[in-house]
Parts: structure tokens; sequence; C-alpha cells
């Protein structure tokens, strides 16, 4: 996988498109790095307040929805800088966090139900929490695309990728594979594949499924369009506090914890303003 992601972010930071197949193998090594650097912080942070993970990296690769917005680095920029990916937020919750190679800004977000029921695709209707665990009920599916898929205001990038992944551990809940049996979401999995979406780009308000082999293009953002660097760095923050303020309303108890963590990642903002 290592190999492979050499010749993609070569290929991309020179200015050449890969197909749906290739963003699709590209999208599992950000989760490898994401899960990587999770497990990592935890072997050193032993007094974290977190149970021991109980997984290994592949356990975790290609198993929730996910999305990469990529954005352009300030002119001649060289290096690689990882921001937001080993701070108490994201050791607390390791999704969102922005990765910056060279000439390109790569922003990722993965999360559980993030895109299936905006991109169409088989969807709770229920979510119950209860002692950090996550309990569905209620299927439903629209079968029908609503643009856009995320809901937060993120500054339009040069290529936006999603992905939605089926829920594995629904499979066996007769509604919920009923609904992945329909034909909008049946023609949209990926061939050899049980849970993986095609890979979906969307432009001009209108979305677009790519097959394995089709080449996903990028667009060019007008001038007036393209925000300094720190601002995509901010920006991840700023979504990070509403996905915060989300978290509150399903963990009353934990209200005091997750306000300390807000607190956390508005200094985080303050920073990445002034990167």
């Amino acid at each position: 996988m290592e190999g492979r992601t050499k010749g993609y972010l070569e290929r991309l930071l020179g200015g050449y498109n890969l197909t749906a197949a290739e963003w699709d193998d590209l999208l599992d090594w950000f989760d490898k790095v994401r899960i990587g650097l999770w497990l990592g912080h935890m072997m050193l942070n032993k007094d974290w307040p977190a149970p021991p993970p109980n997984f290994y990296i592949d356990q975790r690769i290609g198993t929730k929805d996910r999305c990469v917005l990529i954005y352009p680095n300030r002119h001649n920029s060289k290096g690689l800088v990882m921001s937001g990916a080993s701070d108490p937020v994201f050791m607390h919750k390791p999704s969102s966090f922005v990765l910056s190679i060279n000439g390109l800004i790569f922003m990722n977000i993965p999360t559980e139900l993030l895109l299936s029921k905006r991109m169409g695709f088989p969807y709770p209707k229920q979510l119950r929490y209860e002692d950090d665990r996550v309990y569905v009920e209620d299927y439903a599916v629209d079968a029908k695309p609503n643009i856009p898929f995320l809901d937060f205001p993120f500054h339009p990038p040069q290529l936006g990728v999603y992905q939605s992944i089926l829920l594995e551990s629904a499979m066996a809940d007769a509604d919920y594979e009923a609904l992945t049996d329909l034909d909008f979401t049946a023609a949209k999995i990926i061939p050899s594949q049980r849970i993986k979406t095609q890979i979906c780009t969307f432009g001009l308000g209108e979305e677009k499924f790519h097959e394995p082999g089709e080449t996903v293009e990028k667009s060019d953002l007008a001038k007036n369009g393209i925000l300094s660097p720190p601002e995509y760095v901010s920006q991840l923050f700023r979504y990070r506090q509403k996905d915060l303020d989300d978290a509150m309303k399903f963990f009353p108890d934990r209200v005091k914890f997750l306000m300390h963590l807000k607190k956390y990642n508005q200094d985080g903002i303050e920073k990445a303003q002034h990167l």
C-alpha cells in the first residue's frame, strides 16, 4: 500500500488525475495513517482517560464513511505537515485531520454514517448511545443523493472525493439487507466488495458516481476562491467544534469533559489562523 500510495501522490502533485479504484486505495491509506497515529499516541500517552484499544489497523480500514477534500498549498511549499492528528480532540475521536504534502492540502474526514443518508444509501433513523457505544434502529433509505453531502460549510475544494461504507454490523439485519438490495444501492456497490460503494464527486450542482476504472478529474479553483493554507486548517478545527457540540447532545453526562475539549479546540482555531 505504501508503494502504491507514493505513486498516487506523485501523480496528484504533478497535476495528474487518479482513477476511482486508485482513490479507493488512497482512502484506505488515509485510514491506515489515521488509525496508526491514534494507536501510536495511545501507546505513548498511557495516562489518557480512555480504554486500551482492542483492534489492529487492518480491522479499521474501509469500515466508515469517508471523504477527502483537496486544496492548494502555498506556492513552492515543500515537506509534509500534519495538523490536528496529535491533540486531545483527535485522541478522543480519531477522525478528521489535515495532511499537507508539498503543493497540496488533504483534509481527511471519516466518520461512521457521515455520508450514508445524504448520498442516498441506507441509514438508521434512530441512534442511541450507551456506554460509549452507538446502537442503530429503524433503517430507511432515500435512494437519491442530496447535495452537499456534508452538513458543514467547507470551502470549495479543487476536488472532493466521497465514499459511503455500508454497515457491516447491520448486514445480518433483514431490514437493512433488504435496503442494500434495492437498485440504487446495489448498482453502486463496488464489484467484488461487500460494503464499499463507488467513489463519488460533484460539481455544478450534480453528483457523479465513478466506475472503478473511470478517471476522477480535478477542477480548477478560480483565483478568488483560493484561500491561505491556515484558513483551511482553521476550518478543520471549526468543524470539530460542531462535532463536539453534537456529541454533547448525545452524552449529557460528559458535557464537562467535552467542554474542556472545545476550549482546547478553540485554542487550535486561533493558533491555526496565525500559522
